[in-house]
């Protein structure tokens, strides 16, 4: 009997209205309250009128692979109105909605006359379908749409996604002139104003930061399907906001370091240089003095909270700060984020002023109530990489300790003392650039600071605290925890592809071909819509077949396919169709077929979800995450996606957690650790490495110096595999200091392998041989294998010929071959076989 993926319930399944409901949670935790001056929560009696075209159709996430083809999207309108917010003179709602509807179908239907018309195929233009929507601007907001009302509720919605960076431009980073009018006219006309901003990362904030009518501003992100109520939530005081800001929102483009040269502002979409180094985002705004709108770790309350310190110690190689956090507040239970920063000495080598090494979040808190937290950090997360030795060390002197809900509101507590020189580990020789590069210069900045941060800790008698972490201690303070179950499946892997040929090899190192197979982002069979699978053209030899689909904001499936009962034929849609949740459908059914239904959850952006800094919870998402992907029968979920959001305009930032690596790092260990406590599914962290912009993702060369590679851009990848221990990791497109990331001996082998202890599968972007309608020169499938990069996907005739010609002209062994390939049939015997238990 055939099984299919899916429902044919059209109502879906039975943990649907839960995991929407966990969705609509963490999407209240994760946004951010950037201004209220006592006007929200809303008391229940203003007569509100809402404007902005996000009111009705909000961006729940960003496009491309990070999309999701969930059910609906509840609307701000509709969250409000469940709610009972009185929405009065909403006719520019109701002719906004008139304007969109025939905006959207003008839309669709120009798309397909031009796939009609031979302009393009229909799955390659599918690739460029987003880009052709924009947003439509409504009319001028009047005073008859304000007569009468207490409350103006205004919404600024930003587009962004995969293959397209964002623009310095009106009506992106900065605001459309349609906004600034209207918003002009609001705060000219009525008293309270609340912008709602339904942006993947910051915009221009400062016309309206410091406007005296606009009393609150909520960065709602871009919340998944749930984001009406999620609003409603927070507007109303159902939810008190305790998100933080993961990425700095400086006071304008220009501020950011670099912001002139990266991707198609600087026309140079061939090399990308990291000049800034190691100060980027707040290390560079603290760093050199430079203001922000809204700084890292900022979020705002409805009710205040007091950090008492209470205690700090250390052990061997550890830093431990426990805090009793207070509700100081009267009226309003909440939560708060303890965030702990260190300063750090400047002798040896220039550094940040702070970094962030760990942080906390408290559970609700009433008022009065008060609850303790711990803080551990590593003598790692203090110390500097110098590329001279390819060590970590840990320079001798005083740290400043600072503890505080925020970089910025964080308070010098006590001085760390570091004795003597410790060098705390040895890593791997990678990535020497062939060329200089010539980095920001800080001068005396970070230095002068640490003057005075020592001066005030003199001046106030700070107690001094002795850390004598010992050498060579962090190379095995991970201890390897052993799965016995997966070292079973690896010894079965190795007696299984010991007998293989090589064609077989080149099958299994590669993903499965098909018909679908070159429609790079849907070539999934057995579960229509999934990004791809692995060969399942070997069972015969005890290799079973696995599925991927896309995230990391939900499940990127289909949300229906028809399936023919009696043959077992299915007929999923095409990308075309696959994209805009099924809005581009316009086949019929066939008259033998039974549609199957595969409604998944949208959750919030990844953005959003970092905002949250709450571990306990992201562990229940990604658990969340894991019940549907063994519901579908999905075994690896295409994300976390953890760059780091290096500049604003990066069109993949709403998928990133943020511009710090211990945010990104711990923030995927997390969502891993949901993931995998669900048997047969894992993660795939992605995109290993740098990449930080969309433009000439496939040919754009990211040089910068190790130290930065190491101290920031690798660090997460570190943390999130050493605590999350995930099985696989995706290669990004780009090249890193003059080689492609995924041909990479020195990312895939030296540094995941050999540095990081990494023991699953490694494996391509879809497409990296040979991305449709790109004309960079693509990567030989066999210099991926030789490199340790385990599995070439989605899979296509071509690459089994180029692992087999690079097999037999010798670039590639055989003895490497078979290492890739027993990689990637232990990962796979481990999750089907888990999935196959009932």
């Amino acid at each position: 009997m055939v099984k299919f993926s899916g429902t044919k319930d059209e109502k879906g399944f039975s943990w649907e209205k839960d995991h929407r409901n966990l969705a609509r949670y963490v999407a209240a935790e994760g946004m951010v309250l950037m201004k209220n001056t006592g006007l929200l929560p809303l008391s229940g009696g203003e007569k509100v009128a809402l404007f902005g075209g996000g009111a009705l159709h909000p961006y729940k996430g960003g496009t491309g692979s990070g999309d999701v083809n969930s059910r609906a999207t509840v609307s701000i309108y509709d969250g409000l109105l469940e709610e009972d917010v009185k929405l009065v003179n909403t006719k520019w709602i109701l002719e906004y909605k008139d304007l969109y509807e025939k905006r959207r179908q003008a839309w669709r239907e120009e798309i397909w006359k031009a796939v009609d018309d031979g302009e393009r195929p229909g799955d390659e233009f599918a690739l460029y379908t987003d880009h052709m929507w924009h947003m439509p601007m409504g009319r001028d907001v009047k005073e008859e749409d304000i007569e009468g009302i207490d409350t103006a509720i205004y919404v600024i919605s930003r587009k962004s996604g995969e293959s397209e960076d964002r623009t310095d431009a009106k009506g992106d980073y900065e605001l459309s002139e349609w906004e600034i009018r209207n918003l002009n006219f609001l705060c000219d006309h009525v008293e309270n104003v609340v912008v709602l901003l339904n942006v993947g990362g910051p915009i221009n904030v400062t016309r309206f930061m410091l406007e005296e009518h606009v009393k609150g501003i909520l960065n709602i992100s871009q919340p998944g399907m749930e984001a009406g109520h999620a609003v409603a939530d927070v507007l109303t005081g159902r939810v008190t906001p305790s998100g933080k800001l993961t990425a700095t929102w400086g006071t304008s483009y220009e501020k950011y370091p670099e912001a002139m040269e990266f991707s198609h502002i600087s026309k140079n979409l061939e090399e990308e240089v990291y000049k800034e180094d190691i100060y980027m985002g707040y290390k560079y705004f603290d760093s050199f003095d430079v203001m922000s709108a809204y700084g890292f770790g900022f979020g705002l309350s409805y009710t205040e909270f007091m950090i008492d310190v209470k205690e700090v110690t250390t052990d061997l190689m550890h830093v431990h700060v426990t805090c009793d956090v207070f509700n100081v507040g009267n009226k309003y239970a909440g939560k708060e984020v303890v965030q702990v920063y260190v300063s750090m000495p400047q002798e040896l080598c220039k550094k940040e002023y702070r970094r962030l090494v760990g942080f906390a979040k408290t559970g609700l808190l009433k008022p009065g109530e008060k609850q303790e937290v711990t803080i551990s950090f590593s003598a790692k997360d203090m110390a500097s990489f110098h590329e001279k030795g390819d060590c970590f060390i840990l320079e001798a002197g005083d740290y400043g300790l600072w503890v505080g809900e925020s970089l910025e509101n964080a308070s010098l507590h006590k001085l760390i003392e570091v004795e003597t020189q410790v060098l705390l580990e040895h890593t791997s020789s990678i990535c020497k650039g062939r060329e200089e590069i010539q980095t920001l210069d800080p001068g005396d900045k970070p230095y002068g600071k640490e003057q005075r941060y020592l001066e005030i800790a003199g001046k106030a008698n700070l107690e001094r605290i002795i850390f004598a972490p010992r050498p060579g201690l962090y190379a095995s303070e991970e201890k390897k925890e052993v799965n016995p179950v997966y070292e079973a499946a690896k010894e079965k892997a190795k007696e299984i592809v010991a007998g293989l040929t090589r064609e077989e090899l080149a099958k299994v190192l590669c993903g499965q071909p098909g018909g679908r197979a070159e429609n790079v982002g849907v070539a999934g069979i057995h579960v229509p819509g999934a990004a791809g699978e692995t060969t399942g053209e070997l069972a015969h030899k005890g290799i079973p077949l696995a599925v991927m689909a896309d995230g990391p904001a939900g499940l990127r499936i289909q949300t229906r396919y028809e399936a023919n009962e009696t043959t077992g034929q299915v007929y999923p849609l095409g990308f075309l169709e696959n994209i805009e949740g099924g809005e581009l459908i316009r086949s019929e059914k066939r008259p033998d077929c039974q549609y199957y239904y595969q409604y998944s959850t949208a959750i919030p952006i990844g953005t959003c979800l970092a905002q949250t800094f709450d571990l306990e919870l992201l562990k229940e998402v990604g658990k969340m995450i894991g019940e549907e992907m063994r519901s579908f029968g999905v075994h690896f979920w295409l994300a976390p996606g953890m760059n780091l959001q290096r500049n604003p305009l990066c069109g993949r930032n709403f998928e990133y957690f943020s511009e710090d690596p211990v945010v990104s790092g711990l923030t995927a260990a997390a969502l891993t650790q949901g993931v995998q406590s669900v048997p047969g599914c894992t993660v795939t962290l992605k995109h290993f490495a740098c990449n930080n912009s969309e433009e000439n993702r496939m040919g754009v060369d990211c040089k910068l110096t190790v130290r930065n590679l190491r101290e920031n851009y690798l660090r997460g990848f570190e943390i999130a595999i050493k605590k999350g221990k995930p099985l696989a990791i995706m290669t990004s497109y780009n090249h890193v200091n003059g080689f492609h990331s995924a041909a990479s001996y020195d990312l895939c082998t030296r540094v995941l392998r050999e540095d990081f202890g990494f023991e699953g599968m490694i494996m391509t972007d879809w497409g990296t041989t040979f991305f449709p309608g790109k004309s960079t020169p693509p990567v030989d499938p066999w210099r991926c294998a030789a490199a340790g990069n385990d599995l070439i996907m989605p899979g296509i005739p071509a690459d089994q010929e180029g692992i087999l010609k690079g097999m037999e002209e010798g670039f590639l062994s055989e003895d490497r071959a078979r290492e890739c390939a027993q990689r990637i049939v232990a990962v796979v015997l481990y999750l089907t076989e888990a999935q196959n238990q009932e």
